[in-house]
């Protein structure tokens, strides 16, 4: 195949590929900002990397009772036991596990974790940016990719390790496709394979998305190159990517009804799709006075542009062939392989960007599964990947349109580093947890249960086993955790007159000796879940779950007898460890057979060498590294904010409503002052703790009708996605509310009021100063979504901001339909008045007040809008009703505003008279 432009070549006499010393350090020297951000002090305060470090411990924990494969946590569930693990994938924890084995405590380790991370996925970047298109685009690929808003948000702000492990693998997939269609050997299938695997052991639903690119860019390739080996390799690494994993994903998917999967989606991903403004913006400086910063969901302004360069330079190539075919006028050449993975990349960065924004709705409801993935930032992990490729590709291909000298080029190639290096220094400093160098015990897992709630370190209960009816939410071991004593299992599982003794308790194994005065069905602390299995004396007896509390019982015939406990696998997870056994024993075979060979695997016999970057160039790269941290370590001030303790200096509406003596909301970003039904509007407080609060509290945004109805209500469970019981008392919370207008609204003003509430004794704090609805943050209009309208004209002005702009009678209701709108201020205290007179003038009924029962007087009319005011007539003889008057008056004094009609004449005693004939 004849090299892409893309690469400078040359032959070698060997004929093999030699990777220059420099150019194997690169990813390292790239991400080293960010380890320098990381490393140093302790863990980043994150919303869920306290689960992740509790998952971790939790491994470690199964490795020392002798599991090395565990399916089964002991001591999750309040110490009842969790099937953990044959749902949430294993590899982060598994790599936390091997670096705390190698010597490490256990908090290094974790962040040892977030390094491999790291550096797999600036690795595989850069790799898939010099494979085709140099060493310098790989550079830039790199970067983008490493510093995208997402990847460090990940790491700083959220946590979800498991998910950025994921992305990590991504690249790499991408990488091994590329090479597949470009050599045709089968090595590739086999770093294919490995990728796969990495994702499908890290993250559920990211490793859907990477077989879904893997699927696309594979048949894309496929049809650019008609190379029927490339998609046969593509198609095998891919399946032998799912048989190495299949010992994890095939129980998780297959033994889901075991569990309350349903649950795994915690809110709606209607209400988390990102503006397109968001989607685009610069990071804003990360304020370390709270202990969740705003950091908008962007995909990074710099990468986005850039990456827009490379679209542009796709662009010029297929303007050039198709004007002119064979030639190359616009100095760009590329092969069919570079213009497929162009294209490629293009329409899957537009795609999973697409797929962030509200507008991709229909394709969420029509797309199977996508419910799962809630959350629609995380296609961000994979468009980052899709715009790190166009920005290398736009540096060398601007460089080629430009006709750059080398020089120039390296300074280009310079400027782009240090744009994308220099917009994520907001990023770059993470606020972080005290340093703690302690094991996490059994007893400290307990303990993070009982005080967040999330019993197996998931907010709603989605891996508790089926069999318990509610939430779980204490079991009678927590207090032998806490305490440090041994547990006992048996604890209220003998009946009176009988004996028990514990032999043994380890992670998936348990022995009791009981002796028993006649035969009793014994339920021991400790859940039922397919997999357990039990025996008497050596005999294998059945396991059963105890009806409502889902506890594991045995029946023991009467007399002294051993009853042995242990979990296995199924015969569905059985089958799916011989199938990735088999897998991995064939992999085995293959590399072996290679190794005894003496040759490198599968490299071709002819070959050409891709030259790497010069010491120099990689001194020039080092330089702008550590400018970058010369930067970040001389100005921090310029590149994040510091809010005092009482204040959150990003709210831009500052407030002080206190809860009791438990909670102050610091201020607001109020709502837009205007919606329309069925829309949904964002609002976002800023609270602090005022003390250390033991009682884990949540928040309410209600939309309040005047007369205190409340039409509409949005509650968090844990504001700001943290437990009230873990903020800290010097740092405030920041918590997005979006609350949905009710399509059945009125259109009047509302009020918003913020609030505070004990959930479990569901007791609403009292706001001071004492209002009964919490705390006011504005108001809102409604705005009129269908309906009548009115004809063109005035009927008539009241006073100088006041006019009638239509009036119309409804048969069927018996009701006149007035038609209202206000152009200026008026002050509080009017009423409309209808009357119904006779030809003498004499009131026959009447039907005064304000528009929608009274709940909407002029002084709350939002400007210019027009007002539907249906009034239903009293009840009077129809035949003597020669007019209806109607005006405006204040309610006070009685005095009538002045009226005139539509030529500004003045109307007789301030009211306008019209004719109703039904």
């Amino acid at each position: 195949m004849r090299p892409s432009w893309f690469s400078p070549t040359r032959p070698t006499a060997a004929g093999r590929v030699r990777l220059r010393w420099p150019d194997a350090w690169l990813p390292w020297l790239i991400a080293l900002p960010i380890a320098w951000a990381l490393w140093p002090g302790g863990l980043p305060n994150t919303a869920d990397g306290r689960v992740h470090f509790i998952r971790a411990a939790e491994m470690i924990h199964t490795w020392q009772d002798g599991v090395w494969l565990p399916r089964w946590a002991e001591n999750l569930g309040f110490g009842l036991g969790i099937p953990l693990f044959v749902y949430a994938p294993p590899l982060p924890y598994f790599l936390t596990g091997l670096l705390h084995l190698a010597g490490l405590d256990l908090e290094t380790a974790f962040k040892g974790t977030w390094l491999l991370g790291l550096w797999t996925g600036t690795a595989g970047a850069y790799h898939l940016g010099r494979s085709r298109l140099g060493w310098r685009a790989g550079v830039v690929a790199a970067t983008a990719f490493a510093y995208a808003p997402i990847q460090l948000r990940e790491l700083f702000i959220q946590g979800n390790q498991a998910q950025y492990l994921a992305w990590a693998f991504a690249p790499w997939a991408a990488w091994s496709l590329i090479r597949i269609f470009e050599t045709g050997r089968r090595r590739y299938a086999l770093t294919l394979a490995l990728a796969l695997t990495g994702t499908l052991l890290s993250h559920n639903a990211a490793a859907l998305l990477a077989m879904g690119m893997v699927a696309v860019l594979g048949l894309t390739l496929s049809g650019v190159t008609r190379s029927l080996r490339g998609l046969w390799l593509s198609v095998g690494g891919s399946v032998l990517g799912l048989l190495l994993s299949a010992w994890f994903w095939v129980p998780a998917l297959l033994e889901g009804q075991y569990v309350h999967l349903d649950k795994i989606v915690a809110s709606d991903f209607r209400q988390r799709f990102i503006p397109l403004e968001e989607l685009v913006a610069l990071s804003p400086p990360l304020d370390t006075g709270a202990i969740n910063p705003y950091f908008p969901l962007t995909l990074g302004a710099v990468q986005v542009w850039m990456a827009a360069l490379g679209a542009g330079v796709l662009l010029a190539w297929g303007v050039g062939r198709l004007l002119r075919p064979g030639s190359s006028w616009t100095g760009i050449r590329l092969e069919k392989l570079d213009g497929g993975s162009g294209l490629f990349f293009v329409a899957f960065s537009l795609f999973c960007g697409f797929m962030a924004l509200a507008w991709s709705e229909p394709l969420w409801d029509l797309l199977p599964f996508l419910e799962f993935f809630e959350w629609p930032f995380r296609w961000h992990g994979f468009t980052a990947l899709g715009l790190s490729w166009l920005c290398g590709l736009a540096l060398v291909g601007w460089s080629r349109l430009l006709r750059l000298p080398a020089a120039a080029i390296e300074g280009a190639t310079m400027l782009c580093v240090l744009l994308l290096m220099g917009s994520a220094l907001v990023n770059l400093y993470p606020h972080k947890l005290a340093p703690n160098r302690q094991e996490v015990t059994p007893a400290d897992v307990v303990r993070f249960e009982v005080r967040t709630g999330a019993v197996g370190t998931t907010s709603l209960g989605e891996f508790n086993p089926i069999w318990i009816e509610g939430a779980l939410q204490d079991s009678p071991l927590v207090q032998d955790y806490l305490a440090g004593r041994p547990v006992d299992r048996l604890a209220g599982a003998l009946p009176d007159g009988a004996e028990g003794e514990q032999l043994l308790n380890r992670a998936q194994e348990h022995r009791f000796r009981l002796r028993l005065p006649q035969p009793a069905t014994v339920t021991l602390q400790l859940l039922y879940f397919p997999g357990w299995v039990a025996w008497v004396d050596g005999e294998p007896v059945a396991v059963r779950p105890q009806p409502g509390t889902g506890l594991l019982a045995v029946e023991v015939p009467a007399g002294e007898h051993e009853l042995w406990l242990r979990f296995i696998d199924t015969p569905l997870r059985w089958m799916a460890d011989l199938a990735s056994a088999a897998a991995w024993l064939l992999l085995a075979f293959w590399v072996g057979l290679a190794l005894m060979q003496r040759r490198p695997l599968s490299w071709p016999r002819r070959r050409l060498q891709i030259q790497g970057p010069t010491w120099g160039q990689v001194a020039s790269l080092l330089g702008c590294v550590l400018l970058i941290l010369g930067v970040r370590a001389a100005f921090p001030d310029r590149f994040r904010l510091e809010s005092p303790p009482d204040q959150a200096l990003p709210a831009s509406r500052p407030l002080r409503a206190d809860f009791e003596d438990q909670i102050r909301l610091l201020g607001v970003d109020p709502a837009p002052e205007t919606a329309w039904p069925g829309e949904a509007i964002s609002l976002v407080a800023y609270w602090r703790a005022l003390q250390p609060l033991e009682t884990d509290y949540a928040v309410y945004l209600h939309l309040d009708a005047p007369d205190g109805q409340t039409v509409a209500t949005t509650d968090l469970r844990h504001p700001g996605d943290i437990p009230t019981s873990d903020w800290a008392t010097g740092l405030y919370v920041r918590s997005p509310f979006r609350l949905a207008i009710p399509a059945e609204a009125w259109p009047i003003r509302y009020d918003l009021h913020l609030g505070v509430y004990d959930p479990v004794q569901g007791r609403n704090l009292a706001a001071s100063p004492g209002s009964q609805w919490g705390a006011s943050v504005g108001q809102l209009w409604v705005m009129p979504a269908h309906g009548s309208e009115p004809s063109a004209g005035l009927w008539a002005r009241f006073g100088e901001a006041i006019q009638l702009v239509d009036v119309k009678y409804d048969l069927e209701l018996s009701a006149l339909v007035l038609y209202w709108r206000r152009e200026g201020p008026v002050p509080d205290g009017l009423s409309i008045f209808v009357h119904l007179l006779d030809d003498q003038g004499v009131v026959l009924g009447q039907a005064d007040g304000v528009p929608y029962q009274n709940l909407y007087p002029p002084d709350a009319w939002w400007p210019g809008q027009v007002v539907e005011d249906v009034r239903a007539l009293p009840h009077v003889d129809v035949a003597r009703t020669a007019a209806i008057a109607l005006g405006v008056y204040e309610l006070g004094s009685g005095r009538r505003w002045p009226a005139v009609d539509s030529q500004g004449q003045p109307l007789a005693d301030d009211a306008l008279l019209v004719r109703i004939h039904p």
